[in-house]
């Protein structure tokens, strides 16, 4: 490089240099103008909902920067915006479920972790392949950083996580994690109403993946082998499902006393046509109307599991039936 071009080079650095200060000013004034007003680039509620089949990830990935570049420059004029950093959450977690939905694996990992990094615990990029990167994830979710973080936006991620997860094929993984996120927020349902919404929505998926998969449902009801974790914390579900039942949560069950349940126990059960793998779908299921008993969707997903195998139970009864009469005429002839 020539004397000349340096010297230019400097002259045009100097001058870009020069202009910082009025930038910074004009967003001063920007953001000065009401100390009330807080800046938004959401609309409505601060919240945001992708559609997989009219928004793209490309077009949200660079809102995304926008929104990024926004929320820095409102930090470097001292007006630090809880409102941007809040919709940020949101748009970010929307930009990676549509991601997962359209098979964008990568950048659906990537956002995951740029969502906890925004939370307070910066993730460094994990040197791991797309199979092995759930569990160092789930691990910085537990980090004393996130102390003071909202607990549905934890969640949230937990949840994101487990579905991309499952998408990748680990099944028995993704159940796993879902299922320790709604056990360790379970007991916050009830002061939160968010909370309990998110954990009634992780049990209906929890319900869904194991009715889909009959293979995945059979290993993760068998306290053995390389399932027996999984097998544990969908145990402590079930647990948590009757508890819940015994502390009079449920509007379908009432609770029992000794002396009752012992009654109902020498009367044969109508549901014997239900397997115990079978049964825990609708005790995940039952958990999630106790959670929610507002969310109208486990109530319709409850009431289809119920209708499923009360018709399969009666079909039972009816083959029992005319095997005994047929076996009575056989025996009178």
């Amino acid at each position: 490089m020539h004397w000349d071009d340096r010297e230019g080079l400097q002259v045009k650095t100097i001058k870009v240099l020069s202009i910082v200060p009025h930038i910074k000013r004009h967003f001063n004034k920007c953001f000065h103008f009401q100390d009330d007003v807080s800046v938004s680039f959401l609309q409505g509620n601060g919240t945001f909902t992708a559609d997989h089949t009219q928004h793209d990830s490309a077009v949200l990935n660079k809102a995304l920067r926008f929104c990024r570049n926004l929320q820095y420059v409102a930090s470097t004029v001292g007006k630090h915006q809880s409102g941007l950093k809040s919709e940020l959450i949101s748009l970010q977690l929307a930009t990676a479920q549509l991601a997962r939905k359209h098979h964008n694996f990568s950048l659906a990992q990537k956002l995951l972790m740029k969502q906890i990094s925004l939370l307070g615990n910066p993730v460094k990029d994990l040197n791991c392949s797309k199979k092995q990167f759930l569990e160092p994830l789930m691990e910085s979710l537990n980090d004393a950083s996130l102390a003071s973080a909202k607990p549905v936006d934890v969640m949230q991620i937990q949840r994101e996580c487990s579905k991309l997860a499952f998408a990748l094929g680990q099944s028995s993984e993704a159940v796993y994690f879902l299922s320790d996120s709604i056990c360790q927020y379970s007991n916050l349902g009830d002061i939160d109403s968010n909370v309990g919404t998110l954990n009634s929505r992780s049990l209906l998926t929890l319900a869904k993946w194991l009715l889909n998969d009959r293979k995945l449902l059979t290993a993760v009801t068998k306290i053995n082998g390389n399932g027996l974790s999984v097998a544990m914390k969908i145990n402590s579900l079930c647990e948590l499902e009757a508890n819940y039942v015994s502390l009079g949560h449920s509007t379908l069950i009432p609770a029992q006393d000794e002396s009752a349940e012992s009654c109902l126990n020498s009367v044969p059960s109508v549901a014997c046509g239900v397997t115990d793998a079978e049964s825990v779908c609708g005790q995940l299921l039952h958990l999630a109307t106790m959670q929610a008993p507002d969310l109208g969707k486990a109530w319709f997903n409850l009431a289809g599991w119920c209708y499923r195998w009360g018709r399969k139970t009666v079909e039972q009864a009816r083959f029992v039936h005319k095997s005994y009469v047929c076996s009575t005429l056989i025996q009178k002839k």
